[in-house]
């Protein structure tokens, strides 16, 4: 059986393919989390009703809070983060490949690893220069996905404090994260699938204006 598409045939809709492959895997984890959280708390629930003696029943409910802390906000945060990792590492691969494709059709000998800088940031800073690109840039998905580089930036090496005053005040007005205490962020079910969205339509600027690239 043949692929339903191909990075040669059409670019965009190979991207897009990623996109819901990573976001419905994502999905179907937390799917999973969710109902292994439900079914652990019925069962500590279901545990503590046979516990008669004072002092065990509150040393068993110590445990048995601790269980379920764990498993409906720790593990589902902590597989928000990783599939946000994931999320931007994808994002950055297929810039830098889009980078690189504009590279040998424009015939140009500086390629986007010889500028400094990293990630979706030097992707963007490339595409500038070399392909011209101003209108993709403007648009509210790129602020979202630059957003999203920054979130996992602070994720990764700030144990996701963070100390972006452009962040601080995106996660006071934003449906999809949060800040708790000691300005740390919280990803929400539904901020995986939100950034993807972005990153589509980052993508699909970019081939627009770049003519199909």
């Amino acid at each position: 059986m043949k692929p339903l598409a191909t990075e040669s045939t059409s670019p965009l809709l190979w991207v897009n393919v990623k996109i819901d492959n990573l976001v419905r895997q994502a999905d179907a984890v937390e799917a999973l989390l969710e109902k292994e959280a439900i079914s652990a708390v019925a069962k500590l629930e279901k545990q503590a009703k046979g516990i008669t003696d004072e002092k065990e029943r509150a040393a068993f409910d110590d445990i048995a809070g601790e269980q379920s802390w764990e498993l409906g906000t720790l593990f589902p945060q902590m597989h928000r983060q990783a599939s946000l990792m994931a999320a931007v590492s994808l994002a950055e691969i297929e810039l830098n490949k889009f980078c690189d494709h504009q590279a040998k059709k424009r015939k140009q000998d500086i390629i986007v690893t010889d500028l400094k800088g990293q990630g979706i940031v030097r992707a963007r800073e490339y595409l500038s220069k070399v392909g011209g690109v101003q209108k993709a840039w403007k648009c509210i998905a790129w602020q979202e996905l630059r957003r999203a580089s920054e979130i996992r930036n602070a994720i990764v090496h700030n144990d996701a404090v963070i100390e972006s005053d452009d962040i601080k005040d995106y996660a006071q007005r934003s449906k999809h994260v949060s800040l708790e205490a000691g300005n740390k962020i919280t990803l929400g079910k539904t901020y995986l699938r939100y950034v993807m969205e972005q990153f589509k339509l980052v993508y699909a600027s970019l081939m627009r204006e770049l003519a199909g690239g």
